[in-house]
Order: C-alpha cells, then structure tokens, then sequence
C-alpha cells in the first residue's frame, strides 16, 4: 500500500507562502495538540481544560473551513484537492448534529430519570434505569431507515421533481435534532406541572440527606419520542457524511478521508457539549424541580440554527469556488460508482450514461435551499 499522509502534508507545506495556506496548516496543527487536550481533560478534569479545549476547538474548525471552502489556493486539482472539498461539511454537519445528539446521555437521562420510571404503579415496582428510553434512539433507526430510503426520500423527489442533494438531508437531520430538542423542553415543562410522588428515583442523583430525589408523577416513556427524533436524524446526516468522506475522496485517501470523518464525529462535538454542559450546570442542578432545564433546551436549538446557518453559508460559498477544479464545489458533485445507490446516499433509480460516473444532486439542493 501507498503512504498517504506524508504527501498531504508536503501538499500543504508546499502552500503556506499562501495567507490560506498559513490558515489551513494552523487548522490542521491544532488537531494533534486537540487530542492531547482532551485526554488530558479525561485524566484530570477542569474547567480551565474545558475552556481550553473549546477554543482550541472553535479555532480548529474555522482555520479548516476557511481554509477548504475553496482549494483553489493549492493550484492544479488532484486527489489531495478532491478531499478538502469535503473538509468544511465534515466539520459543520458532524460538529452541529452530535452536539445535539449528545444530550440523549446527558439532560435527556437526567430528564427521564425524575420522570415516573416505573413498570407499573406501586411504590415497590420496579424502576428503570433512565437510560433504558435510549432505546427509542435505536429502534428509531431501525424502522426509519428503510422507510426514508425507500419511500420518504423517493416520494420527496417525485413531488419535488429533482433529486434531493446531501446539503438537505443533512440538514433535515440537523432539524430533527433540533425538533428532540423543543419536544424534551415541551415534556420537562409537563413533568413540573405533575405532582411529586413519594418515591425516590433510583437512577436519580442522592440529595444531601442519602435519599434519592423524588420523581414527578410523568411516564419517562414519553422520553421516547425525543430519543427517536434523535434517530431519525442520524439516519439523515450520519450515513450521508460517511458517504461524502467515502465517495467524495480518492481511492487511495479514502480510508484517511473515514478516519478524519469519524474524528469530526465524535472528538470535535465532545470539548463544544462539555463546555455547553459548563456553562449551563446552574439550569441542571440535581433536582431538576429547582432548575431550568427547558432554557437549556433553547440554549440547544440555537446552537443548531446557528450551525445551519454556517453550513448553508458555506454550501453557498463551495457551490460558488469555479476554478481549476473544473467542478462546482464539493459534496454535492462525488464521484460514484456506475452502481444503483440508496436514495439516502444518491441516486437511486437512474444509472448514468456511458462514460458518466458522476451522481448530480447539486442543483436541486441550491433551488431548495433557497425556496
């Protein structure tokens, strides 16, 4: 096998007499000294490594999406070009979901923990632990994904009369996070109108006194509904991503291109929520009765609008970048098999023509956008 990544760093070693170049090697840089960071912060846990983090994060993300919305910089395309097309929508789409994705293990556990919990209506029946509606999430993806890729996705492009290009399902995901969100605040202001039972939640944290904090009268299986709105969502944005890091790179680079995809999935999102759970434990103390957890489910939406907003901003400014590319810009244009793919990947239907390996979604994507 070809190494892969020495040639890239020489490629952006070769462009940093470049004022992106200098942005784009700053960006990836901050990467390494990212993860140093974050498993310090594992070891020993602080704020001030929080903070640190955070920055180091925002600061990473805006070097690379500065830096790739547009390649043009580093001259003649090639397969290293083809990848950081790709760059700014990993970042973004991946940054924005999980955020939102990780509150199922944090505000939503601890939601549907003061929550009535228990298979049936003594004192002594037994309890389930919060983190049991999870499963919502999970069984969510297992009845939505045949029926987004089969029947959704299919009607919506005939109704639309184009087909629908990657920007919007990811998007859609996004707003489906969004939607857990407004749900889960909708459900937590129920759950303070209810009584207070008696009745010590088990997975609840321990008041001062050793007792367990007392659950509201609220079935927690309504938590359910915000776990599967979750789901849905990953349905729409975590494949898609998966397949734009795949489809999107050159054969030789296309296991970095997953290795870098998966990072953005799971390392990036983690120092934003743990800064955000920082900045929000006075909403969220133990017993959720004295607090404002339905504020921090806005605090939650906002941050998805505003990590659309960037997205649509940098879709718009990629679809924009003409050049020696000789592409329109990006995700939206990858390279494909001549093979039929789900709908939730690209094209289903419709091979393309002899010699065309390319899978067009661009355009319908840009009118939707802007409808």
């Amino acid at each position: 096998s070809k190494a892969v990544l020495g040639p890239c760093v020489h490629r952006l070693w070769a462009g940093r007499d470049h004022l992106v170049g200098k942005v784009a090697l700053a960006g990836w840089a901050l990467l390494p000294l990212l993860i140093i960071v974050s498993i310090v912060q594992a070891v020993l846990p602080s704020g001030a490594l929080t903070t640190v983090s955070l920055v180091l994060d925002v600061l990473c993300i805006a070097c690379l999406c500065i830096a790739h919305t547009d390649n043009r910089w580093l001259g003649e395309a090639d397969a290293m070009t083809k990848c950081l097309d790709a760059v700014p929508a990993i970042l973004v789409g991946n940054v924005t979901f999980n955020v939102l994705y990780n509150t199922m293990s944090s505000v939503f556990y601890s939601q549907s923990c003061q929550m009535d919990t228990r298979l049936g209506s003594g004192a002594d029946a037994m309890q389930l632990n919060g983190a049991f509606f999870n499963l919502g999430d999970a069984l969510a993806i297992i009845i939505f994904t045949p029926l987004i890729d089969r029947c959704f996705l299919p009607v919506a492009e005939w109704l639309a009369g184009r087909k629908i290009g990657y920007d919007l399902k990811i998007l859609t995901g996004i707003g489906f996070a969004m939607a857990a969100q407004a749900i889960a605040a909708l459900l937590e202001y129920f759950r303070k109108q209810g009584a207070v039972l008696p009745i010590g939640s088990k997975c609840a944290p321990l008041l001062p006194d050793g007792q367990h904090v007392e659950m509201s009268d609220f079935s927690a299986f309504w938590m359910s509904v915000p776990y599967a709105m979750i789901g849905i969502g990953e349905v729409l944005v975590n494949p898609v991503l998966q397949h734009v890091a795949y489809a999107g790179a050159d054969p030789s680079m296309r296991s970095l291109m997953q290795a870098f995809n998966l990072f953005a999935m799971g390392g990036l999102p983690n120092a934003v929520s743990a800064a955000m759970t920082q900045a929000t434990a006075s909403f969220v103390p133990n017993d959720l009765n004295q607090g404002n957890l339905p504020l921090v489910y806005l605090i939650n939406i906002v941050f998805g609008v505003l990590g659309c907003l960037v997205y649509m901003r940098l879709s718009s400014l990629r679809k924009g970048a003409q050049g020696p590319h000789g592409t329109p810009g990006g995700i939206n244009d990858v390279e494909s098999p001549v093979v039929q793919l789900p709908a939730l990947l690209g094209e289903r239907s419709e091979k393309p023509g002899a010699g065309d390996t390319k899978v067009h979604t661009q355009a319908g994507d840009e009118a939707m956008l802007q409808a």
